[in-house]
């Protein structure tokens, strides 16, 4: 199966140790959206297989990439690169066929995504933070109805003094 929530923190803090000048440690959390909707229409067998086969699908993207499981319905990437806008470009090209429909039990299921993304570059040191910015993009870019979204920390900081 995935990496769970634990390694994947694992995973990150050792990466965080070797980050280069230069270079950024991007999180993605990649979220299923209705996931609750598509595991009650297959149950939760099903389900289960689903994200295996979308993790199978995303490690197949690009080399080099960890991926695991955050949560029921959430995925996460780890990556490094050195121009963000690059990551965004490539995710946005990935997209189509990310959300193509995944064959579980002989039948097509439709798969619709969204993506949060955080970064990390040398000297930061919190994998559960980074993990937690990646989770709160998903959830910025789901409120605005946008596919891909990197967190907004001054957004989030100004939502966070209404509440």
């Amino acid at each position: 199966g995935l990496p769970n929530r634990r390694a994947l923190e694992r995973a990150i803090q050792t990466r965080l140790l070797s980050v280069a000048e230069g270079e950024q440690l991007v999180i993605v959390a990649i979220g299923f959206d209705r996931f609750t909707q598509v595991r009650a229409a297959i149950g939760y067998e099903l389900a289960t297989e689903l994200v295996a086969k979308l993790g199978r699908r995303v490690a197949e993207t690009a080399p080099g990439l960890v991926v695991g499981r955050l949560t029921t319905s959430v995925l996460c990437v780890i990556s490094t690169a050195t121009d963000i806008d690059e990551v965004l470009a490539r995710a946005d090209n990935l997209l189509p066929s990310l959300e193509a429909p995944v064959q579980i039990g002989g039948e097509p299921v439709d798969v619709h995504i969204s993506f949060g993304m955080a970064t990390a570059t040398v000297g930061d040191s919190d994998a559960a933070r980074l993990i937690e910015h990646a989770l709160i993009g998903l959830d910025q870019a789901r409120a605005r109805q946008k596919k891909l979204m990197v967190f907004d920390a001054e957004a989030y900081e100004i939502g966070r003094a209404h509440v």
